[in-house]
């Protein structure tokens, strides 16, 4: 059992909105995994704090995905198979050129910025 009990759900929940829940579910998922893309180039750029933010911004999606879940198992809904929404490889990838561009100028003066000990 999750963090709602079944028995107050099921009167709360509406039919109309089981659909758009399973919906967002894929959505979370596909933000999820957009991120992780993202994390994985910063990581193979030796960029490890950009890396890391953007890994945390995926665990964040996927958190969310599974709250989600837990809600509609909780009361009783089915979880839909879900898909996830295919964006292609330009939404990520426009992202990541974005950040980059901000960061290059900061990288490209590392030593200059940073203090002795500073990686």
């Amino acid at each position: 059992m999750g963090r709602y009990p079944a028995e107050s759900l099921s009167v709360v929940v509406s039919q109309k909105i089981i659909a758009p829940i399973n919906e967002q579910i894929g959505n979370e998922f596909s933000a999820m995994l957009q991120y992780y893309a993202i994390a994985a180039h910063f990581s193979a750029e030796a960029l490890p704090e950009l890396a890391a933010h953007f890994h945390s911004q995926a665990e964040e999606e996927k958190q969310h995905a599974l709250r989600c879940i837990e809600f509609l198992t909780d009361a009783g809904a089915r979880v839909n198979s879900f898909s996830v929404p295919a964006r292609g490889t330009s939404s990520a990838w426009k992202n990541i050129w974005h950040v980059r561009r901000a960061v290059e100028p900061l990288r490209a003066r590392k030593n200059e910025l940073c203090t002795p000990g500073c990686q």
